[in-house]
């Protein structure tokens, strides 16, 4: 089924690996604050989403591109999720050297996948 996947199908698998890890970390973070009890669902959870992220991870590997091209892509776009994330919903602001790595970052992924895909 996710053997043949075109270039669009792909990002779209990394956007949802990405949600998957950012959901995995908070849910760990969750589980780790809240240890008495004897069943935590944020663990539960957060081996779920794990699994999920390292699946379509092995799928992706599987098109044959290059895994450090995978790689970077993939952090890439967690990094940005988790950066947006926490100015729209925690009002963190970023200063100047900041967007500039951010922007350095886009630019070098960019660059990297270029003859890849």
């Amino acid at each position: 089924m996710l053997d043949n996947l075109s270039t669009h199908h792909i990002y779209i698998l990394f956007i949802i690996m990405a949600l998957c890890e950012i959901l995995t970390q908070f849910s760990f973070k969750q589980a780790a604050e809240d240890s008495k009890n004897s069943f935590n669902k944020f663990y539960f959870i957060g081996l779920i989403t794990i699994n999920i992220t390292y699946f379509l991870y092995y799928k992706i590997i599987r098109t044959g591109k290059h895994l450090s091209v995978i790689h970077a892509i993939h952090h890439t776009i967690v990094l940005l999720a988790i950066t947006l994330g926490s100015f729209y919903i925690f009002n963190q602001k970023l200063n100047f050297y900041q967007i500039l790595a951010l922007i350095g970052l886009i630019i070098s992924t960019s660059v990297i996948t270029m003859n890849e895909y």
